[in-house]
């Protein structure tokens, strides 16, 4: 899936929905977001991002152990890899560029077929992940900016699923998974300020799905509703870009307000 890229004027990206000339300037300075991860040079960025220790902790799996990244032919296969994961059709990226067309961050959507949503959940839930920023733009807002917009997209444009009577809709829910490894604190923190809520542990998310046999070590799960969503915003009101559908206009679509989320 892929969509024209647009850019987003600067007036138009203002904190909480108002012009950008008077508010302060954005911390993460994301110029545009584009929903296709396809050049070479892109998969690289995202492979040296990765092999960050601190990132790659927080990864399951890494698309790159640290340790190999000077290793030809585990690069080879990393890039490999990641070329295929970017272009399954069951994975939407979103990759942030910067103001100098710099790749910043990259996240995916998993709109279908993750394996740890039992069948009849399936419909309208995707899962958020392979959050990956780089390096030397942490703590800037990048990586909230850019989830953000991923969701947004997903609760508000995307309409990849139907309801019972087989109407086009966005998602209901989104699910996140998150290492609990290092500092994984900081992990709740973020997933919370974007109004997810934790679920206690994967040991008991798996216990009352019946995958006790199939549970992933040091898992922490998060589930996202639009209100939740529309709440923390709206508590926290953030500079989020918001990827532009082509059939609508990009003032429509660039901030968002409450009345954002259906």
């Amino acid at each position: 899936m892929s969509m024209p890229e647009r850019s987003v004027p600067n007036n138009f990206i203002g904190e909480g929905g108002f012009p950008r000339e008077i508010t302060p300037p954005v911390l993460s300075e994301i110029k545009e977001i584009r929903m296709s991860v396809e050049e070479d040079e892109h998969i690289d960025a995202i492979l040296t991002w990765a092999a960050d220790r601190e990132t790659s902790l927080h990864l399951d799996p890494p698309p790159i152990d640290p340790a190999n990244i000077l290793n030809p032919d585990a690069l080879g296969e990393a890039r490999m890899n990641l070329r295929q994961y970017y272009a399954d059709p069951n994975i939407i990226p979103f990759l942030a560029f910067d103001h100098k067309d710099k790749p910043v961050a990259v996240v995916s959507m998993r709109p279908n077929n993750d394996k740890y949503i039992k069948s009849q959940l399936k419909n309208r839930i995707p899962v958020l992940e392979r959050l990956i920023v780089d390096p030397n733009r942490r703590r800037e807002g990048v990586g909230a900016d850019l989830a953000a917009s991923a969701i947004s997209h997903m609760f508000k444009t995307y309409r990849g699923y139907t309801d019972e009577k087989g109407n086009p809709k966005g998602a209901a829910e989104i699910y996140a998974w998150a290492m609990q490894k290092g500092e994984y604190w900081k992990n709740i923190e973020f997933f919370q300020g974007l109004g997810f809520e934790t679920i206690p542990s994967w040991r008991h998310f798996a216990r009352i799905n019946g995958y006790e046999n199939d549970y992933v070590d040091n898992a922490l799960f998060f589930t996202l509703k639009p209100t939740w969503f529309n709440r923390a915003l709206a508590e926290k009101p953030r500079n989020v870009i918001i990827p532009v559908n082509q059939h609508e206009s990009i003032a429509d679509n660039a901030a968002l307000g409450n009345e954002y989320i259906s």
